[in-house]
């Protein structure tokens, strides 16, 4: 039932209607159903059979639209996550769901390329969908992740810290300065950090942990910053340095072959 080369739709529709649920089920997840049979299945009786059809990743937009309105929040919750979800009007309906579990998948969704949708999820009430929305990599406005920096809660700044689009100067300055640990931990372990002076201020960070995870990113290229980090008074963070040789300018490199700790002259732990 499953099988994607199962193309034949009278096929599918007699499986469709086959008596034994586990069959539907393993029918709703084929990516090569037919419109007209993804209705059937849409309307089938066992409240397991939808929830498995709308994480389908070819579903139907009338489909789509039907499973939108479903009573059970977890048919709404995996369409909300399901990437196919393209369409602004389902989308801002999702956005504006009861239910915080429907709208923290909208939020983490790929295909959530919209500013009005980012900016309401920006608002939500519920941290967790915020924060979800926070760590999702379409999330390229400038604005809105300027509004997350200066969440009040610091899961959702540390989420935004994460971000692999984090590319904003601003941002990132605000959260290299942010009271927050993990906050800090997390932005130092970006490989989206590319800003001398961001990395600079990082590699002075007072959390060993902060500048331990500055040390292993790939993007550390301030030499300044790996000077500072060569010569830091824990070990583990010279040691971290030293396992990220690729980026050390050679100078940087013959510092640590000089270390006084034989793992960090060889390279890390």
């Amino acid at each position: 039932a499953c099988n994607p080369s199962l193309s034949s739709e009278a096929a599918q529709q007699t499986l469709a209607q086959d008596q034994h649920s586990s069959v539907r089920i393993s029918l709703a997840k084929n990516p090569s159903l037919a419109p007209a049979v993804q209705q059937t299945l849409a309307q089938d009786q066992d409240d397991r059979v939808q929830p498995t059809l709308a994480g389908n990743p070819c579903l139907a937009p009338a489909v789509q639209q039907t499973l939108a309105q479903d009573q059970n929040a977890g048919v709404r919750s995996n369409l909300a996550g399901n990437p196919c979800l393209t369409s602004e009007a389902w989308q801002e309906r999702l956005a504006r769901d009861q239910n915080e579990w429907v709208r923290r998948d909208l939020a983490h969704n790929p295909s959530l390329i919209s500013n009005a949708r980012q900016k309401r999820l920006a608002q939500d009430k519920d941290a967790e969908v915020r924060a979800a929305l926070a760590r999702n990599p379409s999330l390229i406005s400038n604005a809105r992740q300027k509004r997350l920096a200066q969440d009040k809660d610091a899961e959702v700044r540390a989420a935004l810290a994460r971000n692999p689009s984090l590319s904003s100067e601003a941002t990132q300055q605000r959260l290299a300065q942010d009271q927050d640990t993990e906050v800090r931990r997390h932005l130092a372990d970006n490989p989206s950090l590319t800003s001398d002076a961001r990395q600079e201020r990082l590699a002075r960070d007072q959390n060993a942990g902060v500048r331990k995870a500055l040390a292993r990113n790939p993007s550390l290229s301030s030499e300044a910053a790996q000077q500072t980090l060569a010569r830091d008074q824990n070990v583990e963070v010279r040691a971290a340095l030293a396992g990220n040789r690729s980026s050390l300018t050679p100078a940087v490199q013959q510092t640590l072959a000089q270390d006084q700790n034989i793992f960090v002259q060889l390279g890390g732990f």
